[in-house]
């Protein structure tokens, strides 16, 4: 790859600027002040060790020293290896005293004493600076043509200039017979603007002008002036009486700063190993139909990654011609200029599957980029278009760009410094719509804690009635009430356990059989029986007296119960009835229920109440920062609105009347859908039709305020229906007014067009194809730094426009931007003076194109193949023949 680094770097043949000085005298000059011992050889290394390509040796009225100064050239290139080239010229002397150089393509000293003698000027005379030609200008213009030699009027506003010397008719006759006035390079600015301004303004003579250094002495650092060429010849040097704006700088030109694309070759398929080495001005790339222009243009946009593309998906005819050009296994090689002025290297494979047969190919691989540093190249994982952002215009697409008006709009940004505001317009949006997000989140964590705090008034009443009732005597009586309840049912329950728990009698003691008749101790035994039959009865009789007390103890304290239950009941009544007025079961539930109600009550107070003052803050905050970013916001959109505007008045004074454009149109789709999408199932009746007369009359941020302000009657007199109106107000949320708020109605252009002989513009819409499409690409056209590669512009335009609009947008372009032009047309390389046209053809019987020729307009090759896109030069002399015939 650094083969190709190198190989596409040389931008040869391209036509670039050459340090040129057309008036330079030699020791052979009898006015010559500088050493005449000097050698011929250091004489003209003089001018090589100041960076000059050519000089024509213009002594007076002599050409002695021509073959010299070649020979030494030669000698001099062969040395250090560097070129000069050396013009064989003349100043002549011609009566009435003017001075004119006669600047001849080839031959040495003897084609310049030739021309003399052809004059009239006798040999013994030549080097005689006083001995004046008396031919007539007509006459020294035929013997000059005649020779393909150049005329210009030395110094021309000296005193032997033709400007100053002459005047009236003969002065204009003068000038208009020659090829050039030159003028002193050494000049004034002043002086010089003045003559050029009073040759053209004045004498309404539109004459190119040149500019030398009259140089009498080699060691002086004059400059003369540069020119762009093809190749460092008289041939080229006659192209700046054409194109003399493009083609001559007083001083020396600076190098192309923008990015471009240096050159592309690519491995099989169509154009096999071929190199495209590209000027960063204008490259034209012609051929008839089928040569394979459009094919160099595709490998390009496919090496870029910027295929054309239908909903973002690449069209499928496109990607079949890329598989037929790479042939599938090819590579295509970029060398570009990028952005940051580093050298990179693109490299993209044809490699393709495809996943079925009817499918389409799809490519398995994506665009590699290396930098170059050195000898070396360094892999980046970047993008080719933000290595190098390019514009692509295949066939067609200007005619759907017409179609756009957004995409005109792009036309028109891509021209103005507003990557700033662009950047701060995106960061304010993300900002506004993460700024939204967070006060739809604290309103609603606001509206949850103020349900919150709004239960407070009540919470508070209920602790009151809860705190007074459970206060009041009868619930604290009723303590007492259970206490002494539970003391007498105590009493109660002992007397009946006593009583249930009291033996009914006393059984006997069991006797063991025993006859007391056999007993000698019958007496006693007698006694033991009678003792406790005698305790048995007594202990029977106190035994029914104590149950019996015991019976009537229990009834009484029973008496006693109840007369307590009646006092108890009457209490127990009022207690019953306050505990249903609280609404509480039991007084346990009402205590409950008051320590809930303290406790809710306290966590209102000590944090739901905290955390309102806390969001309602927050939210302030938030309110006060997004009005800022709106604020920010809207001022940034005016200050694209006042660039676009800025650039639109440049613009239409740099499309010279031909295109108008203004922005007069707005893009409303943002408005119009940010208001019907929550309107969606509203029940709105002709909702679109009333939201697009809302947004043809209101601004978003003034319907916003109508709609917080609920302010039925302001949006019924803007057109929309009572009800609808309504209905508006309750179906859009604050959340979808913050979206409407923001939304943004960028300007659309208006782009008219004058057609020929016409006084008036006539709107883009109601023009033909081709007319819209010479306007667009006369916008297209206005440079922006980036390179423009279009593929057969002519097939979209109409014809005329293309001479009078789109070739003086590509002439001023060029200067800031690279072009790439696939065409079929002349007119665009010719009359757009490119610096570099490749003719491509097609080899007979192969499917395989190549570059048949290539280089700067004026190389007599590259003439002929432009000539032959016309017919050939027969058929071009024809045309002009018959044309001077009707003219």
């Amino acid at each position: 790859m650094s083969r190709h680094i190198k190989t596409l770097s040389r931008a040869r043949r391209a036509c670039s600027f050459y340090h040129v000085d057309l008036h330079v005298h030699s020791p052979s000059s009898s006015d010559y002040r500088g050493s005449t011992e000097i050698s011929p050889y250091d004489f003209t290394r003089e001018f090589v060790s100041r960076g000059v390509d050519v000089i024509a040796i213009t002594d007076h009225n002599t050409g002695a020293y021509i073959d010299a100064a070649i020979e030494a050239s030669a000698q001099i290139e062969s040395d250090v290896g560097k070129k000069i080239t050396i013009l064989p010229g003349v100043e002549l002397s011609v009566s009435p005293g003017i001075h004119l150089l006669a600047i001849l393509p080839e031959g040495g000293t003897a084609a310049i004493s030739d021309l003399l003698s052809r004059l009239g000027l006798a040999n013994q005379y030549h080097g005689d600076q006083n001995r004046l030609i008396t031919q007539s200008i007509d006459e020294i213009t035929m013997v000059v043509k005649e020779r393909k030699g150049m005329l210009l009027g030395a110094h021309c506003n000296s005193a032997h200039g033709v400007v100053q010397c002459l005047g009236g008719q003969t002065r204009k006759d003068w000038i208009n017979a020659i090829d050039a006035l030159e003028v002193n390079s050494a000049s004034e600015d002043s002086i010089i603007d003045r003559t050029v301004k009073y040759v053209t303004n004045d004498l309404q003579l539109p004459k190119p002008f040149t500019f030398g250094s009259d140089s009498h002495d080699c060691e002086s650092d004059t400059t003369g002036m540069w020119v762009k060429m093809a190749d460092p010849s008289l041939r080229s040097l006659l192209q700046l009486t054409f194109e003399p704006e493009l083609r001559v700088r007083r001083t020396q030109p600076e190098a192309p700063s923008h990015s471009r694309i240096v050159g592309f070759t690519t491995t099989h398929g169509v154009y096999p190993e071929e190199r495209f080495r590209f000027s960063p001005h204008l490259n034209v790339l012609l051929g008839g139909r089928g040569a394979g222009k459009s094919a160099a243009i595709d490998l390009l946009r496919f090496a870029f990654e910027a295929e054309p593309r239908e909903n973002n998906v690449v069209e499928e005819v496109f990607t079949d011609r890329i598989v037929g050009f790479l042939q599938s296994v090819g590579e295509v090689c970029v060398v570009v200029s990028g952005l940051d002025g580093h050298t990179y290297v693109l490299v993209r494979s044809g490699a393709y599957e495809k996943p079925n047969v009817r499918s389409s190919p799809v490519f398995t691989d994506r665009c590699e980029v290396y930098q170059a540093a050195g000898d070396s190249l360094i892999r980046r994982e970047v993008k080719p278009l933000e290595i190098l952002p390019i514009e692509f215009y295949g066939q067609g697409e200007v005619a759907r760009l017409a179609d756009h008006v957004d995409e005109q709009l792009r036309l028109i940004d891509e021209n103005i410094d507003n990557e700033d505001l662009v950047s701060s317009i995106a960061n304010l949006g993300k900002e506004l719509s993460v700024g939204e997000e967070s006060l739809i989140e604290a309103n609603n964590r606001l509206e949850e804690l103020q349900a919150q705090a709004a239960a407070q008034p009540d919470l508070t009443a209920r602790r009151n009635r809860l705190s007074e009732s459970l206060a009041d005597p009868v619930f604290s009586e009723r303590t007492r009430w259970d206490r002494e309840r539970a003391w007498i049912e105590g009493y109660q329950d002992w007397l009946e356990g006593a009583v249930d728990g009291f033996p009914k009698s006393i059984e006997p003691h069991t006797e063991v059989p025993l006859d007391l008749e056999t007993s000698t101790a019958r007496e006693i035994l007698e006694k033991v029986r009678n003792t406790s039959a005698r305790v048995l009865q007594d202990a029977l009789s106190d035994l029914e007296k104590l149950r019996t007390s015991l019976g009537e103890a229990v009834v009484e304290i029973g008496r006693y119960r109840n007369e307590w239950n009646s006092a108890f009941e009457s209490a127990e009544e009022s207690f019953r009835s306050r505990l249903a007025e609280l609404g509480a079961q039991d007084l346990a539930d009402a205590a409950a229920e008051l320590r809930g109600v303290e406790q809710n009550l306290m966590r209102i107070e000590t944090m739901t109440i905290p955390k309102i003052e806390e969001t309602e803050s927050k939210i302030s905050s938030l309110k006060a920062c997004r009005a800022r970013h709106l604020c920010e916001l809207r001022a940034n959109r005016s200050a694209l609105a006042r660039l676009r505007s800025a650039f639109v008045d440049e613009l239409n004074s740099r499309l010279g009347g031909t295109v108008d454009v203004d922005l007069s149109g707005v893009n409303q789709s943002q408005y119009f859908a940010s208001v019907d999408s929550p309107l969606q199932g509203s029940g709105m009746l002709n909702r679109v039709d009333q939201i697009s007369v809302l947004c043809e009359s209101t601004a978003p941020a003034e319907f916003v305020r109508m709609i917080r302000a609920s302010s039925v009657d302001e949006l019924t007199r803007i057109g929309i229906t009572d009800n609808n109106a309504r209905r508006m107000i309750r179906a859009l949320t604050e959340a979808s007014l913050y979206k409407i708020e923001r939304v943004d109605v960028p300007q659309l252009p208006n782009i008219r067009i004058k057609r020929e002989g016409a006084d008036e513009f006539t709107d883009l819409s109601l023009l033909s194809v081709g007319e819209k499409c010479s306007a667009i690409l006369s916008i297209a056209l206005v440079s922006k730094g980036r390179p423009l590669v279009i593929d057969q512009p002519e097939d979209d335009l109409d014809h005329a426009f293309i001479i009078n609009s789109i070739v003086e947008g590509v002439r001023t372009a060029k200067a800031g931007r690279q072009i790439i032009a696939a065409t079929h047309n002349p007119n665009i390389p010719v009359l757009g003076d490119a610096e570099m046209v490749f003719r491509v053809a097609r080899l007979p019987g192969a499917d395989v194109c190549h570059i048949q020729n290539s280089g700067g307009l004026e190389l007599p090759r590259v003439t002929e193949e432009v000539q032959s896109l016309e017919g050939g030069s027969e058929a071009f002399e024809r045309r002009r023949r018959r044309y001077e015939g009707s003219s």
